[in-house]
């Protein structure tokens, strides 16, 4: 009996025949280069050498034709299946045959769906435990899966596949032995649902992330696609009703849902459908992450907060911009609600982050968002009952939150270990944080202006930092900065004062600044355009005055031979009266025209 290997180290699962026509697979000269015993059991070893189909996604392909794996039969394709691996670490088993002859087996397997293309299925450890294929029953050839590390979870099973593929893969001794006159095989791809479909997402759990008052957020996996998930899983309370759960359901829950259906930008984290609707268990799908800014700057990183801070401020400006576009306030941005994924290629000079906006359940349409929501310590001024009345909120809203953001990234005057007493001395603290020049925040104070009107959009903010990179508005309709009227620095460091007093008390004008636009074209504070002499004006009670009105040549002629004769009536009529408001008794020259 010859000598044959134990299973190559890089090998990442082995198919073991279970039928007869299995073993003359397994046995066939032109695959003794895959062979390895495992208990006695010759096996196919599938995952350490380059594929012959040219795909750097496939595993092994396997049929009659110039497959990995070379499967003879007048009834197996010429490429009857294939193994494939992603780039998150998950193995898919593909039928490509014409007659979809091949299908996976064993408990809690997940087999083909029919209607559901391409015909991919997430193959996992002690889940999918045999494939067959070929013949009317799918079961001509018949393998058994076993995998180097069965005994593990399947996120470490996971870890274990992208470290081992593809870099470590060696050539297939089979690249020089092609068979004449095969056709080329086309690389497989694999494609991903992305959109709300007709069919059921199929679905398998492997490990929690968070939970809440009606359900849990959960790591998935789409058993159809591979494709990574965080499950929002919502199930009705024991105590409560039905009806009570569908009114919940379509009060507070479809509005999130509705919102992250019609959101496509790649700063914000992609809707990929829901189901369970009129049913005690509603799930949302969304595009799973490595983790949210919170656990990053809590768990360390290799990055300064500083770094990570840029980054941070121009991904999310460039989602509340893309945002304020649609007319949507998001009402919630924190460090919890920021989230990253990691980039395996990007500049040595740059964060290998990309932060997404997630987590829309507060979010609303601009024009119906007066109610109170979002997290008291990167809280609006404006959102605050206990600091102002409750009013129309806008994307400002985002922006200041995306400010108090930043301060705990980087934890300025100790934002994120101090513990605040009150929604007014947060405020105070970041209020603090933009007088003081020599600050890191020292260029972006205007996201932390109290007046809403007067604060700094997120349009406005990545023109000034970013050169308007990622910009959702038309650079064209983006206004200057407003300026505020500059204040009198304080005798001790020279820092300015506070931009607002901690009372709430409106601060004291500054000098007037005629030539400095404002914001959306508004006039800065000082003379108004037409207006001369406020002061004088405001002093005179309001005056009914005749002013000339433009008419003709020949109907002015007439007035004015009109007045030569002492013809007052003539006068009256040609010349209309009406009443001049406060502010406006000059003329444009200056002149008083009211009158004695």
């Amino acid at each position: 009996m010859p000598q044959y290997r134990e299973p190559d180290p890089n090998t990442l699962f082995s198919l073991s025949p279970k039928n007869d026509k299995a073993v003359e697979v397994v046995t066939h000269e032109l695959n003794s280069h895959l062979v390895s015993l495992i208990d006695d059991t010759l096996c196919l070893d599938v995952g350490h050498l380059e594929s012959l189909s040219g795909s750097s996604s496939t595993l092994a392909t396997l049929g009659r034709g110039n497959a990995d794996i070379f499967v003879s039969g007048s009834n197996i394709s010429k490429i009857q299946c294939s193994f494939e691996i992603l780039d998150n670490g998950i193995v898919l088993f593909h039928d490509e045959s014409k007659a979809w002859s091949s299908q996976v087996f064993g408990e809690g397997a997940t087999a083909f769906e029919y209607g559901r293309r391409p015909r991919t299925v997430v193959v996992l450890p002690n889940v999918v435990t045999r494939i067959g294929f070929g013949g009317d029953r799918q079961n001509l050839v018949v393998f058994e899966l076993v995998w180097r590390s069965a005994n593990k979870e399947i996120h470490e099973v996971m870890e274990i596949m992208k470290k081992k593929y593809p870099s470590k893969r060696k050539e297939n001794p089979r690249f020089s032995r092609t068979i004449q006159g095969d056709d080329t095989v086309a690389p497989t791809g694999v494609c991903t649902r992305v959109g709300p479909q007709s069919l059921a997402m199929r679905w398998k759990k492997f490990s929690h992330i968070g939970s809440g008052s009606f359900g849990v957020v959960s790591r998935g996996v789409d058993l159809d696609s591979g494709r990574l998930m965080a499950v929002k899983t919502l199930t009705r309370p024991a105590h409560a009703t039905h009806e009570w759960w569908m009114q919940t359901l379509n009060r507070e829950v479809k509005r999130e849902v509705n919102h992250l259906a019609q959101l496509k930008h790649p700063r914000i984290v992609e809707f990929i459908m829901s189901q369970g609707w009129g049913t005690d268990k509603l799930e949302i799908f969304m595009g799973l992450k490595d983790g949210c800014l919170e656990s990053l700057i809590v768990n360390g990183s290799s990055h300064t907060p500083y770094d990570i801070a840029v980054t941070v401020m121009k991904h999310v400006l460039q989602a509340l911009d893309f945002l304020s576009v649609r007319g949507m306030v998001h009402r919630d941005v924190k460090p919890g609600n920021i989230l990253y994924q990691h980039q395996t290629e990007s500049e040595p000079d740059q964060v290998p982050y990309s932060f997404q906006l997630g987590d829309f359940g507060l979010s609303n349409r601009q024009e119906l968002t007066k109610t109170l929501a979002g997290s008291p310590l990167f809280m609006a001024p404006e959102m605050c009952k206990d600091v102002f009345v409750v009013g129309e909120q806008t994307h400002k809203a985002d922006v200041w939150s995306l400010y108090a953001t930043l301060l705990w990234t980087m934890d300025v005057c100790g934002f994120r270990s101090r513990e605040f007493r009150c929604l007014d001395e947060v405020r105070r603290v970041i209020q603090a944080t933009t007088s003081d020049k020599d600050s890191s925040m020292a260029n972006v104070c205007e996201m932390a202006r109290i007046e809403p009107l007067e604060r700094a959009s997120a349009a406005q903010m990545l023109v000034k930092c970013f050169n308007g990179e990622g910009l959702s508005t038309q650079r064209a309709q983006v206004p200057p900065i407003c300026v505020l009227p500059v204040t009198v620095a304080t005798q001790t460091g020279g820092k300015a004062p506070l931009a607002a007093d901690p009372s709430g008390a409106p601060p004291e004008a500054g000098p007037a600044t005629p030539n400095r636009p404002g914001l959306r074209g508004r006039d800065p504070p000082g003379l108004a355009a037409g207006q001369f002499r406020l002061d004088r004006a405001m002093s005179r009670p309001p005056t009914r005055v005749t002013r000339r009105s433009p008419r003709p040549v020949r109907a002015e002629r007439r007035a004015q031979a009109a007045r030569r004769k002492g013809n007052k009536a003539a006068e009256a009529a040609d010349t209309p009266s009406f009443l001049v408001p406060d502010a406006f008794p000059f003329d444009t020259a200056g002149r008083d025209i009211t009158g004695p």
